[in-house]
């Protein structure tokens, strides 16, 4: 009996993070990990297309990956994470800072709790244009009208002749990641003119969407987690790709983002997570344009465990997907995993 090529991966794996681990114990004492979380829900619902949970983990396995970083890591606010950062000793427990992106209401409603339970701190980066309103992330939106538009023939950046948007499932999702993909590397006016063309030949159901995984919270929802201790920061008004911006929108994003959580809350904002936050999502325009705008610490995304010796404006992330299995998210957040790649 042979073993298919996923299985061969998996017992490898297993074998490479067993010689890893005992390795990677003095390797995370030296490292800052990060966690880039989108949204907790309830539960999920069945059926629902794979890609829909990519972002969002459930309530149990939320809390469950919480209490096994505390094996590890102890949990660190914004604050602690820069002293860390600054002039830290790398005598303790290495500092494990949760975040999270975009702004949704489960963060208020599910995640919230659970950190609070826990006493954990956390960091919410919100897309400022989107609090307060019933929009769906301009992704998300792209998602959902293709999903609604089996058999109507689309757009397709950089393809003239379109697209039939398939009737079977697997593969009108396909088509939905490979436009989105396709617009986050388009100049950020390109993309406008993109989504303006696909909202005139589609419809929108909002009622189709599940309200748990795209509703936003609302300004006072934002001011709860503040003043439950939580850090609140920047994720810019329209979630743009940063680098695809000319200068004077991408000072208008910074700018305009940070200025108007502090309105709302009445606090200051050192922090901002780049949108995507890939490397090819941000540069070293973005990250001296915001440094000029007043920001202390940038967040990105990355497949490593953070170092003092990175950039301050491209602290790395490691996104939690949704439905990861218990032995992937082990070797991916103690470090084991760098340490398979080379890691020192």
């Amino acid at each position: 009996m042979s073993l298919g090529a996923s299985a061969k991966n998996g017992i490898m794996g297993a074998l490479q993070a067993v010689q890893a681990d005992r390795f990677a114990a003095g390797y995370r004492n030296k490292r800052l990990f990060i966690a880039c979380y989108h949204g907790v829900i309830s539960e999920r619902a069945p059926g629902g297309p794979g890609d829909l949970y990519y972002d969002s983990v459930i309530r149990q396995e939320f809390e469950q990956q919480l209490i096994r970083l505390g094996n590890w890591y102890r949990f660190v606010d914004l604050a602690g994470a820069a002293e860390w950062l600054d002039s830290g000793s790398d005598n303790e427990r290495p500092p494990a800072l949760i975040t999270f992106d975009d702004g949704y209401r489960n963060n208020v409603s599910v995640a919230a709790p659970i950190l609070r339970k826990l006493g954990i701190p956390a960091v919410f980066f919100l897309t400022t244009n989107y609090v307060g309103t019933r929009r769906i992330l301009w992704p998300t939106e792209i998602g959902a009208r293709i999903e609604q538009s089996a058999g109507a023939s689309v757009p397709v950046p950089g393809d003239h002749a379109g697209a039939m948007v398939p009737t079977d499932n697997v593969a009108r999702n396909q088509l939905g990641q490979r436009i989105r993909s396709l617009c986050k590397a388009l100049p950020n006016r390109e993309r406008l003119e993109y989504l303006d063309r696909l909202r005139n030949i589609t419809q929108l159901d909002a009622g189709k969407a599940d309200a748990e995984i795209n509703a936003f919270m609302s300004w006072e929802e934002a001011r709860q987690l503040a003043a439950m201790g939580f850090d609140i920061g920047s994720h810019t008004m329209e979630h743009p790709i940063l680098a695809r911006l000319d200068s004077h929108d991408l000072k208008s994003e910074l700018r305009g983002s940070k200025a108007k959580i502090e309105a709302e809350l009445g606090r200051p904002v050192h922090a901002l997570a780049y949108p995507n936050g890939g490397t090819g999502d941000f540069d070293k325009t973005v990250m001296d344009e915001a440094a000029r705008a007043g920001y202390g610490y940038a967040f990105a995304v990355g497949d490593r465990l953070h170092s003092r010796a990175d950039s301050r404006m491209a602290i790395k992330r490691m996104i939690i997907p949704g439905q990861s299995p218990d032995a992937l998210f082990h070797f991916i957040v103690t470090g084991c995993r760098d340490i398979c790649r080379g890691g020192q």
